[in-house]
């Protein structure tokens, strides 16, 4: 893009605000480019990439990553997500570890708020397809976890979060799991089939609302 093609248009910019700008008119692929501002005065505190073809640290607060394509057979956890108001978007591929040690397909760190993981076609192969730790008011939904070691979605010392939409199958353990305190959860419109012991299993664990759920064949 040159000269002065429009890339981005938007109104209005509040102070003392998180204002999220995406730049829609630029095509193809740019490593380098300049940004002018017309009509105003704007300060960027950061550029993002949204989208993402590797596992990697997700660590931009207030970003939308989206998958771009399957990742196959990969060693040791896929995608960490280090900081919070983040969303994971899936788009329709698989994510397939190696079926070896201790590592998940998606995993926490530190005390996590608002974050989104949806669409991923398959979580497979991992330890844990999602565990979410000490993590809170967020939304897992729309995704496939099947095959993994342990657990298809787990979650511990997790609250106000909300699972739907999700199949969780042929684990090697549950389906689903909240343990830990993880309390005033929403699971609602899963299925949860053929894991080696429950398809929906809560352990130390309140206030947690489950229904219309479909949990069928589980040992």
């Amino acid at each position: 893009i040159n000269g002065i093609d429009l890339i981005a248009e938007f109104n209005p910019v509040n102070s003392n605000e998180y204002n999220k700008v995406f730049l829609t008119g630029l095509n193809g692929s740019q490593d380098v480019f300049d940004l002018q501002v017309v009509n105003g005065s704007v300060e960027f505190d950061y550029i993002v990439d949204p989208t993402i073809t590797t596992c990697q640290t997700l660590s931009t607060a207030g970003a939308t990553y989206v998958l771009q394509n399957d990742i196959l057979n990969y060693a040791g956890t896929c995608f960490t997500i280090s900081a919070d108001n983040i969303t994971l978007d899936g788009n329709g591929y698989v994510i397939d570890g190696d079926d070896t040690g201790t590592d998940y397909g998606i995993n926490t760190t530190g005390n996590r708020n608002n974050l989104t993981i949806k669409n991923f076609k398959n979580i497979t192969d991992f330890y844990m397809g999602i565990y979410f730790s000490s993590t809170n008011n967020s939304l897992i939904t729309n995704n496939t976890a099947s095959s993994n070691t342990y657990d298809g979605i787990y979650l511990s010392t997790s609250s106000n979060n909300q699972i739907t939409n999700n199949t969780a199958s042929s684990n090697g353990y549950y389906g689903i799991d909240l343990s830990t305190s993880s309390n005033n959860n929403t699971i609602t419109n899963n299925t949860a089939s053929s894991n080696t012991y429950d398809g929906i299993y809560l352990s130390t664990s309140s206030n947690n609302q489950i229904t219309n759920n479909i949990a069928s064949s589980n040992g």
